[in-house]
């Protein structure tokens, strides 16, 4: 895949997107400089003689109110929401993983398929859909069934098409079915062959934010935390990604499983002396195993991993639907501060499920493992009031629990959960899974916001058989006042730069004798600032190998500018087992 292809077209996708959000957004009345003129009657609002719903409308006058910051962001996120759509769209399509196309066009004049025969689509009512082409209302007749098929898609992946009544739906941008639409050109930018395998997924959200990224790391200031995800985010090229997986998943199976046939599927495999090698896994079943990338970004480790255990699965007779159910909810975990980086992550190892198991995966309630790790603010925290049935100790123990995420966007996956409530995690996601429906309107809205942090924290305070990663890279000259606060209290040794903390930090994560396997930047190797991370783990861990790549790992980014090296280590004593 030629990437620079890719990024041209991203960051011209996110131009076009912009472009045409804020052309929808002028037409009801909304700019850099407020709301227009306006009249409200009964549920709809008037503006340049248009109608528009009054409940979808007034929710953007709210943000636009706030200033020029608040109107730019709400622009930005409903392009990226709208990207987000067709992208997923375009790759399903391009697989044949749904009936309908919305993107693609088999003509040469781009018109998508889906309007050769819409009343075929059941989305609509067959009589409206007549009504529309009768009356030669095309563009109204594809809104329509593009918002019922996004919302019919809800059910299978609900993290990339959120049921659509808010003001995504109404700025939608127009014009969807001229010749230089945007969807056009999401459907006629790259060469179909792009589209096969979903990691392009991944290379368009780094390459879409990489403007974004530019802006901040060309700013030379400390990271706000919401410029972090943005800063940080970096796609890692497949063959590394393979040597991390099979050095620590893959080596795991091998250690219990001696003769399995799947060394022979692992390219990049490392050969140990298994004579000295202490052995900690013996006769594990697949379904025991759990792997966590904890800044899973867009997902690209997680699909690897998938496919070395369906590898696995396969060789222990499982079905191909047993096998993804498994992966999907039993081995499967990523964390991730920057929401749609997790939304993408869970619709990829979505198709690598569809890839697997067919469509009949759709059918099925899947509970993906996969994470946006949410912030809290103190209001949140005082109001465990409203969840029922909790003793005044309970009460306390939770508002301690969500604490611990006051600053989760600066701190991301180097939260830890106090040890003494890791027990009490389970007791409260029940007793919130049945407010999550209670008659009192608070009690619900609270219950289900405390059950996705719970979750979250579930995650966070398990212990894995491998933490696979390629971790943020950031120095201290960008940590915000925060974030360097708290390296300094929790991870002194690894302060100087985000990866180094995220190093300890893995360790943290797994259970004795499982592997960290990691790509980072070089400098933790050398530098005097992390000599006592070094000693660290010369004494209580053991290397068991690591590629020393210089520079040129990441072409994409400019050659010469990122120096790695990649490891995998494993969680006890070294003994005299070299590396």
């Amino acid at each position: 895949m030629n990437t620079g292809e890719v990024k041209k077209f991203a960051v011209r996708a996110r131009q076009l997107f912009i472009e045409q959000v804020k052309a929808k957004a002028a037409l009801l009345g909304f700019s850099e400089k407020g709301v227009a003129e306006h009249k409200e009657v009964k549920t709809e609002v008037i503006v340049n003689e248009s109608v528009y719903p009054k409940k979808q409308w007034k929710e953007i006058a709210k943000v636009v109110k706030k200033g020029k910051s608040d109107y730019l962001s709400l622009i930005d996120e409903v392009a990226y929401t709208w990207f987000n759509r067709f992208v997923a769209l375009k790759f399903m399509e391009e697989n044949g993983y749904i009936n309908h196309r919305f993107v693609k066009s088999s003509s040469d004049k781009w018109y998508p398929d889906v309007l050769s025969a819409p009343e075929e689509t059941n989305l609509l009512d067959k009589n409206e859909v007549i009504q529309l082409k009768l009356s030669n209302e095309y563009e109204k007749l594809y809104k329509k069934l593009l918002i019922a098929h996004c919302n019919n898609l809800h059910k299978a992946m609900p993290f990339i098409f959120e049921e659509i009544e808010d003001y995504t739906e109404l700025l939608l941008p127009d014009l969807l079915l001229a010749a230089n639409s945007i969807i056009a050109y999401i459907d006629k930018g790259l060469p179909s062959d792009f589209w096969k395998d979903v990691e392009i997924i991944g290379w368009l959200y780094q390459f879409y934010i990489s403007e974004k990224k530019d802006e901040v790391i060309g700013s030379k200031k400390a990271y706000k935390k919401e410029d972090i995800p943005a800063a940080t985010q970096l796609f890692t090229p497949r063959w590394i990604v393979d040597y991390l997986v099979q050095n620590s998943t893959g080596r795991i199976w091998l250690e219990s499983y001696p003769k399995s046939v799947l060394k022979e599927r692992m390219k990049y495999y490392v050969e140990s002396d298994v004579d000295v090698e202490k052995k900690f896994y013996s006769n594990i079943n697949p379904e025991e195993l759990k792997i966590i990338d904890p800044a899973c970004g867009s997902g690209h480790i997680l699909i690897r991993v998938f496919d070395t255990l369906m590898n696995i699965y396969r060789e222990m007779g499982y079905s191909d639907l047993d096998a993804v159910k498994n992966i999907v909810e039993k081995n499967l975990y990523g964390l991730d501060i920057d929401k749609r980086a997790a939304q993408l992550a869970c619709f990829a190892v979505m198709m690598k499920a569809r890839e697997y198991a067919g469509s009949r995966i759709f059918r099925q309630k899947l509970d993906l493992n996969i994470y946006e790790i949410q912030e809290v603010d103190k209001n949140l925290v005082d109001s465990t009031e409203f969840i029922k049935g909790l003793s005044k100790e309970e009460d306390e123990q939770l508002q301690e629990i969500l604490s611990v995420f006051l600053e989760a966007k600066n701190i991301g996956s180097l939260i830890t959960i106090p040890e003494k409530y890791l027990d009490k995690i389970d007791y409260f996601l029940e007793i919130l899974e049945n407010q999550l429906n209670d008659d009192f309107e608070l009690t619900k809205k609270y219950a289900s916001q405390y059950y996705q942090i719970l979750k979250v924290a579930k995650v966070l305070g398990q212990k894995y058989d491998a933490v696979v990663a390629n971790p943020p890279y950031m120095g201290n000259k960008a940590h915000n006042e925060i974030l360097k606060k708290f390296l300094q209290k929790n991870y002194p040794d690894s302060k100087s730069d985000l990866f180094a903390a995220f190093i300890e930090r893995g360790f943290e994560f797994l259970k004795e004798g499982g592997f960290e396997a990691m790509i980072t930047m070089q400098s933790w190797m050398f530098l005097s600032s992390y000599e006592k991370l070094r000693k660290k783990i010369l004494k209580n861990y053991q290397i068991v190998n690591m590629v020393h790549l210089g520079t040129r790992a990441f072409p994409e980014i400019g050659g010469e500018v990122v120096q790695n090296t990649a490891f995998v280590i494993r969680k006890c004593k070294p003994g005299d087992t070299l590396g």
